[in-house]
């Protein structure tokens, strides 16, 4: 929860990707992942999408080396 309302309110936010997410503003794919901002906050989201098993599992490393 802490992680999710750090920054409410902003554009910025873990809150506002998800929300882009839910609205189909982010495709639900790793290289959309790759794209976003902020990186950390985008790739937090990505393991967890990862560990819930809605995107396919990727080499942590191999992303951070794609971005």
């Amino acid at each position: 929860m802490t992680w999710l309302y750090t920054r409410k309110g902003r554009t910025d936010s873990p809150e506002h990707l998800l929300r882009r997410l839910g609205r189909g503003e982010i495709e639900l794919t790793h290289e959309a992942f790759h794209t976003l901002k902020p990186w950390r906050a985008a790739a937090h989201l990505r393991e967890l999408l990862m560990a819930c098993g809605v995107l396919p599992v990727v080499d942590k490393q191999i992303c951070s080396f794609e971005r």
